[in-house]
């Protein structure tokens, strides 16, 4: 039987957890817009494939601004993070 030591969470499980999270939305929200495209597909006409391929780079790129918050994340950890309390914080 594993040690407890062995079987709690430290940093290098929850970043792993965390990346697999944020990779398993990402993959859901692709699969979403690809049964959406399916779906729709008498709508598409004459629309060329780099059209398609451009708007479903803008939708996964803009899924990965709603999976990954990176300003909010990477300003808590920067120096305004350790601005006097009550003061304005730049991430708002």
């Amino acid at each position: 039987m594993p040690s407890m030591d062995a079987l709690r969470p430290n940093l290098r499980s929850h970043l792993a957890f965390t990346a697999a999270s944020a990779l398993l939305l990402m993959l859901m929200f692709a699969a979403l817009r690809m049964a959406l495209l399916h779906h729709n597909a008498e709508l598409i006409g004459e629309t060329s494939t780099g059209d398609l391929l451009e708007a479903f780079a803008n939708g996964a790129r803009f899924d990965l601004r709603v999976v990954v918050p990176w300003r909010r994340c990477c300003c808590r950890f920067s120096a305004c993070a350790r601005w006097p309390r009550g003061a304005r914080m730049c991430c708002g």
